[in-house]
This record gives structure tokens, sequence and C-alpha cells, in this order.
């Protein structure tokens, strides 16, 4: 296997880049070349209710003028739509437009397709193991634990991966 060595989130990120790197190539070839690799900051934290744009950056942990950029050209490119809260009028809600959620199935169905590649590269019971070690991983984290909990909040499936 190599001599693969590191801290943890070092070993991670080796897999998660590579996939979102296949991922956004194929989007791109799937008739959506627009959309960039920083987009997935948006489209990882956007709950299937929507979001406004600081609850956006607070959960990306990025600034709001930064996350504002990308859901504008999101909105521009019209993956994105906006709407006021009902409840506060003076917010605006951002939330995926059809055109954006078909985008995010067909990236959400190619990443399943690379992660069955990999299974079946370093076997089906070593990837369920890995998938069931890093899911107890992620519910043992505080902040993060019931992130995924509750799908009127959780965010769609990632664009990188599912």
């Amino acid at each position: 296997m190599g001599s693969l060595t590191g801290t943890l989130s070092s070993l991670l990120r080796i897999p998660f880049e590579a996939q979102a790197s296949r991922v956004y190539k194929a989007l791109a070839t799937s008739g959506y070349p627009e959309i960039r690799e920083a987009h997935g900051a948006v489209f990882r934290h956007l709950p299937l209710v929507g979001a406004s744009v600081s609850d956006l950056a607070r959960r990306a942990g990025m600034a709001k003028q930064s996350m504002g950029y990308l859901v504008d050209s999101l909105v521009s490119l019209g993956y994105l739509e906006i709407r006021k809260d009902p409840s506060d009028r003076r917010v605006n809600i951002v939330q995926m437009s059809p055109k954006g959620i078909e985008m995010m199935r067909i990236a959400t169905d190619i990443g399943k397709r690379i992660e069955n590649e990999w299974a079946e590269r370093m076997g089906v019971v070593e990837m369920g193991s890995l998938r069931a070690l890093l899911k107890l991983l992620a519910s043992s984290i505080p902040d993060l634990a019931n992130a995924d909990a509750d799908p009127e909040t959780r965010p769609p499936a990632d664009v990188s991966s599912n």
C-alpha cells in the first residue's frame, strides 16, 4: 500500500480532494462547466430549507463577504434562488433552484460511482468498515454530531461526495 503516513486529517484529505477533482471534471462534461470547487462551500452547507448568507458563512467557517460573492455568482448562473424569510422580511434566504437541485443529483451520482470504484479496489467490506468508522468519528465531534440529524436542516448531498 505504500508508506502513507501523516495525521488523520492529511489522510482524509487525499481521497476527499481526489473525489472532488473527479466530480468537478465530470460535472463540466455533464453540462455544468461553470461549477467550481469553491462553490462546494455553498452546496456543502446549504440546508434543504435554505439559509441566510450569514448562516452559510458561519457553517462554512468563512467571511460573510466571501460567501456572499459565491452565492451571488451561483444565483447569476441559475443554481440558487433568493427569497424573503417569511418570519422576517428583512432577511434573504438562499435556496437551490431546480437547476441547482438537478446538478446536485448528478454530482451525487458521480460521487457514488467513484465510491463504488474505490470499494471494488479496496474491498466492499473494508469500504463499509471505513464508512462506519467515519460515521462514528463524525458523531463523536460535539459541534458537528447533530448537523445531519434533521432532514430539514441538513445540507443536501455533498457536491464532492455523498
